[in-house]
């Protein structure tokens, strides 16, 4: 009988620290195959204190740091970057106590890709036996799940959130970690007026994105006795023609690509709070 033989120790390369001289000046083999859409865009997240990174990398993943979840490495609580190009999203999120999952996606806030013309009954609040019904109707616009007080109607005293979750994403080159360019930043919920705030700030200059050099910071936030993080964007400055060229580069490239429902099936994109008033730890609308 055969058996197998390990293979010597210096035949094993132990850390991606730095790039071994003999690579160093290599090309890319291997990959002719594939193309754009076979490929995932990394993305940076804004740790909350329930992410499961926080858990599988403890120590290292820290709530209120930003998180590169391909590369695994902690960015800190500041991030210099330039979009190359900005997304839009809507999600319908099945509520987690009910199992999760997207009901509905829209790549455009404006017309459903997926769950058209249909309609969910959902129980709001898993403490009451009460139930809904989501209808999405045409479009977007049509359903009005975007408006407040649509994730639970039955709210008398205070408006509940919108059932539907409006997404912002920006395709980021990172200058000061140009091998984890590009990577995907995402705001949603209570980081929405942040992201509209960037977006203003974008169309006040009357140039592309790729133009303006941004400076995100993480600020905490304080309601019913529940604390998490969202994005602060600061403009800092004009960007300079190599980095400029490099982000523009990327918009291009990624010009025709559009991010589907599989996209974000797997992430760590949530439901809304499931009601308007105090929110439990497991409901903090992030």
């Amino acid at each position: 009988m055969n058996e197998l033989v390990k293979a010597p120790v210096n035949a094993v390369v132990t850390s991606f620290d730095q790039v071994p001289e003999h690579l160093r000046d290599t090309n890319v083999i291997g990959l002719e195959a594939l193309g754009q859409g076979d490929y995932k865009i990394p993305r940076i997240l804004l740790l909350q204190s329930n992410n499961p990174e926080c858990r599988n990398f403890p120590g290292k993943a820290i709530p209120g740091q930003f998180w590169h979840n391909t590369a695994n490495v902690n960015l800190g609580s500041e991030l210099k970057f330039v979009a190359a190009k900005v997304f839009k999203k809507a999600i319908l999120f099945n509520p987690r106590h009910m199992g999760g999952g997207i009901l509905a996606f829209s790549s455009d806030q404006i017309n459903w890709d997926t769950g058209s013309n249909r309609e969910f009954v959902v129980q709001p609040h898993k403490d009451s036996p009460e139930t809904v019904v989501w209808k999405t109707k045409a479009n977007v616009a049509q359903s009005g799940l975007s408006q407040f007080g649509t994730y639970n109607p039955r709210i008398e005293n205070e408006k509940s959130p919108p059932a539907l979750v409006g997404i912002f994403e920006y395709l980021l080159y990172l200058p000061d970690y140009p091998d984890l360019s590009p990577s995907l930043l995402s705001c949603s919920k209570t980081a929405i007026p942040a992201a509209k705030a960037l977006n203003t700030a974008y169309m006040m200059r009357k140039k592309s994105p790729a133009a303006v050099v941004i400076k995100v910071k993480v600020k905490e936030e304080h309601k019913n006795g529940n604390d998490w993080y969202v994005p602060s964007f600061e403009p800092l400055g004009w960007s300079s023609k190599e980095v400029f060229t490099l982000a523009e580069n990327l918009a291009k490239q990624f010009a025709t690509v559009t991010l589907d429902k599989s996209d974000y099936e797997s992430e760590n994109v949530e439901a809304p709070a499931s009601t308007g008033a105090a929110a439990t730890g497991d409901e903090i609308p992030f």
